[in-house]
Order: structure tokens, then C-alpha cells, then sequence
């Protein structure tokens, strides 16, 4: 089983600190900051920065918390809410195809150059891929998506099962779910390329997955991996995550501040937890 990058060797050969590399990233995914909001910011700490540095540390990291949230991820539930929306990448318009649970939890996006059936196609066979089989689709009145759903049918790859709704009211919640991501990124001043704002984008939608707490209790997956060596499971009740390796690095007075503060949040502990236990743990 393929196993993670240990912390060390992820961060090797970087001028700036770990936890200083973790707190621009996700604080350039979490909150309404441009890259060069945080160049100030870290500049008031005494960290000088230059933007283009950020930049290439949002498209390298991302991924990397993408695969090490997975193992933390849980079902969004088998009631989906399907719609798209448009953002601009390189000065043209461009569809952000994104589906939530009933509950409310993130299932997936799909970034794509067109809106037709097969878009919808794509943006479904990825989000299976990643989730359960649903058991309900709503949609709105676009019928490139009803034909995308009844052609997966047709062709096996959705259950004949699977009810697909088309009403007004049952879409609210993904089109006010919509807004978070859309404000976050018209604070970016514009996406470049197609690649980076689709990397962009996933690290925007981790980041509201950790908000929504879309995860199991940490203890879950730490005794799943202890079954594998000793062969029983025993669920604790307790959820705290593991203390962070990072506590002890050597950082500046103000930043120690800082990060001590911001450790308590849903998104510091998150992180916490992904690198916590990187060294150890396989892909699961």
C-alpha cells in the first residue's frame, strides 16, 4: 500500500520554517486574502516574502492536503444537491460544476471550459468516484444535466434507481453554498490559468470541508490503523487530534503568538492532524 511523503522530506530544502509554509496556504484558502495581503502580513512578523512565493506554495501543497484529507473524509450522504455556477480564469468565463448532501456537506466540484451534457457527465463519474452511489439528484431546469444523468443510466454507470428531482427550493442550499467559494475567489483579483485555478479551487473547497467539519472523529482512523497491526478495533470516545510535530520548531516571538492562538480552530487542528501522522500512515 502506497504510503505518504514522511513531513521531513515533504518540507525538505525550504528556505521558510513549516509551519510558516502551512499558515500561507491556509490562510490564502480559508479567508479573503490576495497573495500579496499575506506578503504584509507576514512582513509585520518580520517575514519578508515575496508573492510569487505563496503562489508556488498554494499549487504544490494543495494536492498534498487534498490526499491526506481523504483518509479523514466522510460520506456526504446519498441526497445530492447539483448545480453550476461561472467564474472567470484568464478574462473568460469558465463553469464550476458543485454538488452538496442534504446535510450540507461538500461532495465535489468539476471545473470546465463548456456547459453541455458532457461536462455534467464528468463532473457526476468524478464525484461517484469520490463518494457514495446517490440515491437522489436534484437539479435545476438545465436540460444538459437531466440528459447527463439519463444517459448514465442508459449506459450503466448510475443505477436505474436513482430518483432525479427538479425543484426550486431543493437547490437553495447549493446555490447559497455557492457564495462562500465565488467570494473567496473574486478576492484573488483573477485566476491565470485553467490548471492553477482548478488547484486553487480544491484547496478553497478543502478548506470549506474542514469548516463544515465533514470528517471522522480523529480517533476513528487512528484505531483503524491500529487494527491493522494488532487485528481488533476499539473506538475511543475521545476526538482530540494529536499534537501537532510542528509545536517546537523555532519561530520568531510574534509568530509563536500567532500560530498559538490560531491552533485552536477547526482548520489549525485539521492540518494538525494530516501531518501529525504523515510519517506513519498509508493512503488508506
Amino acid at each position: 500500500m502506497a504510503r505518504f511523503v514522511p513531513v521531513e522530506e515533504l518540507f525538505k530544502g525550504r528556505h521558510f520554517d513549516q509551519e510558516i509554509v502551512v499558515l500561507c496556504v491556509r490562510w490564502y484558502l480559508s479567508f479573503k486574502l490576495s497573495y500579496r495581503d499575506l506578503v504584509v502580513m507576514m512582513g509585520e512578523w518580520g517575514i519578508d516574502l515575496a508573492h510569487t512565493t505563496i503562489l508556488r506554495w498554494v499549487q504544490h501543497y494543495t494536492p498534498e492536503f487534498e490526499q491526506r484529507w481523504k483518509r479523514f473524509a466522510r460520506s456526504a450522504g446519498g441526497s445530492w444537491r447539483m448545480d453550476e455556477t461561472y467564474i472567470k480564469v484568464r478574462g473568460a468565463w469558465v463553469y464550476l460544476y458543485r454538488s452538496v448532501g442534504k446535510q450540507g456537506l461538500t461532495v465535489d466540484f468539476y471545473l470546465s471550459g463548456n456547459r453541455d451534457v458532457e461536462a455534467a457527465k464528468q463532473f457526476l463519474r468524478k464525484a461517484m468516484k469520490n463518494q457514495r452511489v446517490p440515491t437522489k439528484i436534484a437539479l435545476d431546469a438545465y436540460a444538459a444535466s437531466h440528459r447527463a444523468v439519463t444517459e448514465l443510466k442508459d449506459g450503466g454507470e448510475l443505477p436505474k434507481r436513482v430518483q432525479v428531482r427538479s425543484s426550486k427550493y431543493l437547490n437553495n442550499m447549493i446555490e447559497q453554498d455557492h457564495r462562500r467559494v465565488k467570494q473567496r475567489i473574486r478576492a484573488m483579483v483573477g485566476l491565470k490559468s485553467f490548471a492553477a485555478a482548478a488547484v486553487t479551487i480544491s484547496g478553497i473547497e478543502l478548506a470549506e470541508k474542514i469548516r463544515k467539519r465533514s470528517s471522522r472523529p480523529v480517533s476513528w482512523v487512528v484505531e483503524r490503523q491500529r487494527r491493522r497491526k494488532f487485528g481488533k478495533l476499539h473506538l475511543t470516545r475521545s476526538s482530540d487530534p494529536p499534537r501537532n510535530q510542528t509545536d517546537n520548531l523555532s519561530l520568531s516571538p510574534p509568530l509563536q503568538n500567532c500560530t498559538r492562538a490560531l491552533r485552536s480552530t477547526p482548520q489549525a487542528s485539521a492540518i494538525a492532524v494530516m501531518f501529525g501522522r504523515s510519517s506513519s500512515s498509508g493512503s488508506g
